[in-house]
């Protein structure tokens, strides 16, 4: 009996061991063909990203008014975000992080980018703001700065991505090695008629993105077509930044004058446009001077025909002893006898006057690269009635119809029994469009819903006076209306085409009045609606 039950419980362990190896194992997906699914790999961490606030507490965080909190819901990362808020009455609102632990970003000011989360409630008409970081602790001393105004925020959340190359220094600009404060503030064009959440998160130091391909013009591993003023041209195989060599020369008694020049047998095609291509090569100078002289390449094969010029009084901070790596926008440069062939640059040449005889100057690594088209300036966003003048009480649109940008778009009606409708925008703060009569263009979006109403007659009209016919670039509404279409359009102005009032027109780093206006060619006509949206300056394509 003993061995028929020992028997049995060998046949019962048998038979379990069986059914365990037989059973499948279980996985969340309803995939039934035994194949274990990979494990889910994160997004790669940017290994140059330096966290300054991840936002997730109110630690070292002063948020004016006293109306700091931590947002649980409404955040971009992470546990949290800081919040804020203009309360009824208020114009101004802060957010400062005092780091009681300076941060060391291990980025240089020519590469790095402050990026954050921002979230706006409602639309903000914003008439002064900056954002900040210092290595001082405080503001305005060794600190880097951008406006607010420009930025074109827009209800929900907006990534800020600001490029310490583009800021304003003062003080010398900050260490980024030891940041030590963040702020931003915004004053806005009116009091709050109703509480308006502004959110920050995730605010972080990092290299900026890779600004595109670069091209060689030349190595400037040896001496071959090239001419050094004074024959004092050599290379040096030690004091170099990249390759094999670099090219020097030495400054002689004509005025510390020395050049560098060279023609190209075969037209080297950049790939690139104005707006989109940059030159750029290593210096390097042995003492302190003040350059003058020019920059200058071409697709004549000569100076002065087809050429693109820098002065170099505008490359700043220069260090004596280094090599210092200059970049000159191609969208930057002024143009002799153009246009230019970017497409068969053939000629390059250097000129400077130091004043002083025997600095040595060395140039290495000239090339092209590309570089991200330039951001729109915005004149006003039309979300809000803030500052616009229409005929009979302005009203802002958010749904009918759907506003072309933003959270709504300035709208009115020429009724029946009426011949004339206008629009007028008076900023406070006068906008630096960014841009030059020659470069730039206005832009906006035009709602009209019969077209065929409209009478050849009428003007758009941006001024520096703070009115009209003053300081004006004006363009005739009529040369647009054959290409108008009922509902929205693109209008598209080049500043070069405008009509400029009698003192010259307006200054483009001053504008602060907008106006179009236009009429009917009757009264008879069904309710025409009209609407503006999206004002802004950009670069010429």
């Amino acid at each position: 009996m003993k061995l028929v039950k020992i028997m049995m419980a060998c046949f019962i362990f048998t038979l379990a061991l069986t059914f365990a190896s037989c059973k499948k194992e279980e996985y969340s997906s309803r995939d039934t063909s035994g194949i274990v699914p990979e494990p889910v790999i994160p997004e790669p961490v940017d290994p140059t990203l330096v966290l300054l606030d991840n936002a997730d507490k109110l630690d070292e965080w002063e948020v004016s008014g006293g109306t700091g909190v931590i947002e649980t819901v409404t955040k971009k990362e992470g546990e949290g975000a800081v919040g804020g808020k203009f309360k009824v009455g208020d114009d101004y609102l802060h957010f400062i992080k005092r780091l009681s632990t300076p941060v060391n970003s291990k980025l240089t000011a020519d590469k790095a980018q402050l990026s954050f989360w921002l979230y706006v409630e409602k639309p903000l008409s914003i008439k002064e703001g900056q954002i900040e970081i210092t290595s001082s602790g405080q503001s305005d001393q060794q600190e880097f700065h951008w406006d607010v105004p420009g930025l074109g925020l827009k209800p929900g959340w907006n990534e800020v991505k600001l490029k310490i190359s583009n800021a304003t220094a003062d003080g010398g600009g900050a260490d980024l090695s030891t940041i030590k404060w963040f702020r931003m503030y915004i004053i806005t064009t009116a009091k709050a008629t109703e509480e308006n959440k502004v959110i920050i998160d995730y605010v972080r130091l990092s290299e900026a993105p890779p600004e595109g391909p670069s091209l060689y013009l030349d190595n400037c591993d040896n001496l071959t077509g090239w001419e050094v003023s004074g024959g004092t041209g050599v290379i040096d195989v030690t004091k170099k930044k990249e390759g094999t060599g670099s090219i020097f020369g030495k400054t002689h008694p004509d005025a510390g004058y020395l050049h560098f020049k060279k023609k190209f047998n075969t037209p080297v095609d950049t790939k690139l446009t104005k707006l989109t291509g940059q030159l750029s090569f290593w210096l390097y100078i042995s003492k302190a001077a003040t350059l003058n002289g020019q920059i200058e390449i071409s697709s004549s094969g000569d100076a002065d025909q087809q050429e693109y010029n820098w002065d170099p009084v505008s490359i700043k901070n220069l260090k004596p002893g280094a090599w210092n790596e200059v970049k000159l926008n191609i969208r930057d440069a002024a143009i002799t006898n153009g246009p230019v062939n970017l497409a068969a640059i053939n000629y390059f040449r250097m000129f400077l006057q130091t004043g002083e005889d025997g600095i040595d100057i060395g140039i290495d690594g000239i090339k092209f690269n590309g570089i991200p088209l330039p951001d729109a300036v915005f004149l006003d966003n039309a979300d809000l009635k803030d500052g616009w003048q229409t005929v009979g009480e302005p009203v802002i649109e958010a749904t009918n119809p759907k506003p072309k940008e933003g959270a709504g778009f300035l709208k009115n009606t020429i009724k029946k029994g009426d011949d004339f409708m206008q629009f007028i925008k008076d900023t406070t703060v006068p906008v630096n469009s960014g841009v030059t009569e020659a470069n730039g263009q206005f832009k906006f979006w035009w709602y009209i819903s019969d077209v065929s109403a409209l009478k050849a007659d009428g003007s758009i009209e941006i001024t520096s006076s703070g009115k009209s016919d003053e300081k004006e670039s004006a363009w005739d509404i009529t040369p647009l209306l054959p290409s108008l279409k009922n509902g929205w359009n693109e209008i598209t102005l080049d500043l070069d085409k405008s009509n400029k009032s009698g003192d010259g027109g307006a200054d483009y780093k001053a504008i602060n009045h907008f106006r179009i206006f236009f009429f009917t060619k009757d009264k008879t006509h069904e309710d025409v609606l009209t609407g503006i949206d999206d004002l802004k300056f950009v670069m010429k394509p």
